[in-house]
């Protein structure tokens, strides 16, 4: 049997990267628009805690900013909230 402190047991952080291609631009002073073929640089930090044995609980941030050259373009923040069920062996 390993030893592990508690927190470590029950609390997880976790860094996210990404690249992605969508077509949802951010762009100028209106609503958001559809355009083709824009690319996104993401990256993200969340923290998953353990609630009970094989359920997991987590909550993170992730933030993209459109690489696409285009006008006033900004990036787009989203929170996300979750509940996990581990499959499996438990170590």
């Amino acid at each position: 049997m390993r030893y592990t402190p508690y927190l470590a047991e029950k609390w997880r952080g976790r860094l996210e990267m990404g690249y992605a291609v969508g077509n949802y631009c951010t762009c100028g002073l209106e609503d958001p628009y559809l355009q083709s073929n824009i690319r996104y640089l993401t990256w993200g930090l969340g923290l998953d805690f353990q609630i009970y044995k094989r359920l997991w609980g987590d909550a993170g941030m992730n933030f993209a900013n459109i690489l696409t050259e285009a006008d006033r373009n900004y990036g787009y923040n989203v929170l996300a909230v979750g509940l996990n069920y581990k499959f499996g062996k438990l170590d």
